[in-house]
């Protein structure tokens, strides 16, 4: 386990989640971001994901081990680094620990600023008195796109005296030093599950004379299914590649033209977000965060929700009419590059501190 030095004040970002995704990798890669000019301890699960990504990386961290998400062990294990790192800003990824971070902080005797940052769609309300009361110790609820924001109000109890603000997830873009060949070739990269769209992505491309790569994991039985709608003579354009670590993607994008993320739902999509910093033609349904990027100025398209017809439509447009399409599309690695920024992300949350 890395060790601590303690100095006078620290930022701890917690996430105690066993799993290796999108919240864990957002949590590894602000650590990593505030780390650059303050001193951060990243705390998780012993045994997680997080852990073993952070050792790998030499990220600083503390982690603690626990059976039950709401548990005296946590709690005290909590109040210990807190007091051993002289943590007084805390930003959580999460919300299933919320009652055992909510005594470890009344513990520290309130001294903590804590911040709660959303990333997904949440379905269950939790206005409830229990969980107005647990909630109450939040200075802060942070969303990552203006579609989380309104899903948090909807869902979580925000006390009068809490602050909402929107604040982006930041990206580390890679933009190759010697130009990579971009083919006219169609790429999705996201867990291959179901709501993610790549039974759609499938159906809708068909008959284009493209072929089509696919990043991430799923599991076997699943990705079979989706393997037994392709045509016999068209199996060949379809290429399930399976997990590669997320830099590997980065310059995996540059070699593609056209990104279709056909996904039902997303809090902001950090593959989405990549892909337009690396000049993809992006192609979304019309659901959830998706217009946000419209509003904010990406030249994106974006086709009427679960319509595989206009999704497929919208393909053969962008195929037909590429070289159009993308250099039209090579404005949006600016735009994401300063929008997106790591330092935007710090710059955002330090503003959000400072004004408790």
């Amino acid at each position: 386990m890395k060790q601590i030095s303690a100095k006078k004040e620290s930022i701890a970002v917690i996430c105690l989640s066993h799993y290796w995704g999108g919240m864990e990798l957002d949590a590894l890669k602000l650590t990593k971001s505030f780390n650059l000019t303050y001193q951060t301890v990243l705390i998780c699960k012993d045994g997680s994901h997080l852990q073993k990504n952070a050792e790998a990386q030499g990220v600083s961290y503390r982690a603690v081990k626990f059976k039950t998400k709401f548990s005296f062990r946590l709690i005290y294990s909590l109040l210990f680094i807190f007091k051993e790192s002289a943590v007084n800003k805390v930003v959580f990824l999460g919300t299933s620990e919320i009652k055992s971070i909510f005594f470890a902080k009344r513990l520290f005797n309130n001294k903590l600023h804590l911040v709660i940052r959303y990333g997904t769609t949440m379905g269950s309300s939790k206005k409830d008195i229990i969980h107005r009361f647990f909630y109450s110790c939040v200075n802060a609820h942070v969303g990552i796109s203006q579609h989380i924001i309104e899903n948090v109000k909807k869902i979580i109890p925000i006390s009068s005296s809490s602050l909402i603000a929107k604040v982006y997830a930041g990206t580390e873009f890679t933009v190759p030093v010697i130009p990579i060949k971009r083919n006219k070739t169609i790429i999705n990269v996201s867990r291959v599950v179901d709501g993610k769209g790549h039974k759609d992505l499938i159906i809708a491309t068909k008959d284009i004379d493209t072929d089509v790569y696919i990043f991430g994991n799923g599991e076997s039985g699943y990705i079979n299914s989706l393997k037994s709608i392709i045509p016999v003579q068209h199996a060949d354009k379809y290429h399930f590649l399976g997990y590669i670590e997320p830099e590997k993607v980065k310059v995996e994008l540059w070699k593609h033209g056209i990104f279709v993320f056909p996904s039902y739902g997303e809090g902001l999509g950090n593959a989405l977000v990549e892909a337009l910093g690396a000049g993809l033609v992006c192609i979304t349904y019309d659901n959830t965060v998706f217009r946000e990027f419209l509003e904010l100025g990406f030249h994106i398209h974006i086709v009427p929700n679960r319509d595989i017809e206009k999704l497929n439509e919208k393909v053969k447009h962008v195929v037909n009419n590429y070289d159009f399409e993308l250099q039209k599309s090579m404005h949006n690695i600016v735009l994401a590059q300063k929008i997106f920024s790591l330092k935007s992300e710090v710059d955002g949350y330090m503003s959000i501190f400072d004004s408790m």
